[in-house]
């Protein structure tokens, strides 16, 4: 199978396996640099370095299990940053003019303190204007555990030239009690079964075929306790969502056992200070939503170092958060955060025709309506914590 088939396929897995936003930002526009058979490698060209980075870092697994998936065997992934001829020989042409230079460095590196204050709070705002106006649809439920985690301690709160909060204990039951959800699996995310191997089951009484499939090429099989095979796959929680977006930092200290996930400890910080949206964020975001983030940049961009509407549009970055001043510098935690990593001991089901199922399955978001409440998901969803 060549990279361009293997890549198409695993992009319509991501897109139904991470939050939209984050595919649209980070995966949408990548590609694979040479459309030849994948052996043991798989090369994937990016737009720029921080994409690279992001992919390398906070996506690798997802990505990596997806595209082992399709293949049927493990497959290591490598990021570059490329240019979009793909290989394409190009007939000699004019020079072409150099490219806009991006002003997301100066956005990101503004005075973002001052403008919060600057008009008596009408201009920026950064809590109770652009960032309720955009980051919450943006971010969509994750954006209430990302409230609590920045305004926890209020310490943390007071030290805002730090940027970042302290580093702070939580547990996932914790993280759970405070936001009044029935399970910490929205936190932590959870292996949830398909609905096709689950009505399978409940009709027959058997395991579901091997010449019966999954539509998620990323798809695992797990063993219940009458030794039954079950198609399964994971779904990422709150917080997952917000490590891939840069915005927490974590690190596991404590992990009683792969049955007690309520109890896991985890230490989190917190970046505070939200800056723009980048165009490829906003993109994610309705069209009423996108015009009225248009009509903020005309009327409040020159704060934050934004000329007008079109100077916006220059920027080429996928997000200015790790651009930011003492992102780096004030930092302390460095740790890898992997939820799934007991999902990613599960071996593959591969299946040669992804297509098999039909309908039933052909969404995330089709197969999370029949739990439409996470105390729903119940003995059916055969979750982690079970």
């Amino acid at each position: 199978m060549n990279a361009g088939d293997v890549w198409r396929q695993a992009l319509g897995q991501l897109q139904y396996q991470v939050p939209q936003a984050t595919f649209d930002t980070w995966i949408k526009n990548t590609y694979p640099v040479r459309d030849e058979p994948v052996n043991g490698r798989l090369t994937i060209g990016v737009p720029d370095r921080p994409a690279r980075e992001w992919l390398e870092n906070r996506l690798y697994h997802i990505i990596q299990r997806t595209v082992s998936g399709v293949l049927g065997r493990e497959v290591d992934l490598e990021f570059v940053v490329a240019q979009a001829e793909r290989q394409v020989v190009e007939e000699e042409a004019a020079p072409a003019p150099p490219p806009a230079v991006s002003p997301g460095l100066t956005v990101a590196q503004a005075d973002y303190y001052t403008a919060h204050f600057a008009r008596g709070g009408a201009g920026f705002a950064m809590v109770s204007h652009y960032e309720r106006m955009f980051w919450m649809p943006y971010l969509g439920k994750a954006y209430d555990l990302y409230t609590l985690l920045a305004n926890h301690n209020r310490d943390s709160v007071k030290k805002v030239e730090h940027r970042w909060t302290e580093p702070e204990r939580f547990s996932y039951r914790k993280l759970q009690k405070q936001l009044n959800y029935t399970h910490t699996r929205v936190i932590s995310g959870f292996i949830y079964e398909c609905p096709h191997s689950r009505r399978w089951i409940e009709t027959t009484g058997e395991q579901i075929p091997d010449n019966e499939c999954c539509r998620l090429a990323g798809a695992r099989v797990r063993v219940d306790r009458e030794n039954r095979r079950r198609c399964v796959y994971w779904r990422p929680g709150l917080l997952e969502q917000l490590y891939a977006e840069g915005l927490v930092a974590v690190e596991e200290v404590k992990s009683p056992s792969r049955r007690a996930i309520r109890a896991h400890v985890l230490k989190i910080q917190t970046w505070r200070l939200l800056p723009v949206l980048t165009p490829a964020q906003v993109s994610t975001l309705n069209v009423d939503l996108q015009d009225e983030h248009s009509r903020w940049v005309r009327d409040f961009g020159q704060l934050v170092g934004l000329e007008s509407v079109s100077h916006w549009e220059q920027i080429t970055e996928q997000t200015l958060v790790p651009l930011m001043e003492g992102y780096r510098e004030y930092r302390q935690l460095h740790g890898p955060y992997q939820p799934d990593s007991q999902f990613l001991q599960l071996p593959y089901r591969f299946c040669d025709t992804v297509s098999q199922l039909g309908a039933e399955c052909d969404t995330v978001s089709q197969l999370g309506a029949e739990c439409d409440t996470v105390s729903q998901l119940g003995a059916e969803c055969d979750t982690v914590s079970q």
